[in-house]
């Protein structure tokens, strides 16, 4: 796990406490950022995501999985995650 990521998995754990949130955030490689939502937790999370077109990579029976362009922070302001 690379510095930006482990740094970003930290920040997110923190944020998810706060909030309440088992979302997990990770810079897969450069500009992509992979998205884990908790089909439990998160179901109404992943529901408004699939609303406005975001189109999961991989779903589970306990998790769904999306890709997003753009770093941790892109991505993290563009869903209001901060």
């Amino acid at each position: 796990m690379g510095a930006v990521a482990a740094i970003a998995k930290l920040v997110f754990y923190n944020f998810k406490k706060w909030r309440g949130i088992a979302m997990e955030v990770r810079l897969i490689k450069e500009n992509v950022t992979r998205v884990k939502c908790s089909n439990k937790n998160e179901k109404f999370i992943i529901d408004q995501l699939k609303f406005i077109g975001a189109v999961p990579i991989r779903e589970s029976s306990a998790y769904t999985y999306f890709e997003f362009e753009g770093d941790v922070a892109t991505t993290s302001k563009y869903l209001g995650l901060r």
